[in-house]
């Protein structure tokens, strides 16, 4: 019997899943606001900053750091000049 092309939960709002989760293809992340009550390693894509972030306990974190660029490279910060290719 083949495997249907898509899951419907049913009007769930959970899906567990208590291993590893593979993903062929691609996932993609609708953009939201940022959740009230975040859980610990939760992601989630700002609507508004079109970032992706993630809480770490705390706060939520942009995963490529403040204006969507790395912030050091080996211990060096700021302007960081990479050469002719």
């Amino acid at each position: 019997m083949p495997l249907p092309s898509t899951l419907s939960l049913q009007n769930g709002q959970t899906l567990s899943v208590n291993g590893q989760l593979n993903v062929n293809n691609s996932l993609v992340l609708t953009p939201g606001k940022q959740p009230v009550t975040p859980a610990t390693g939760q992601l989630y894509y700002d609507q508004t900053s079109n970032q992706l972030a993630y809480y770490n306990g705390k706060e939520f974190v942009g995963v490529l750091g403040t204006n969507g660029a790395v912030r050091s490279v080996g211990g060096t910060s700021g302007d960081i000049a990479l050469g002719n290719g």
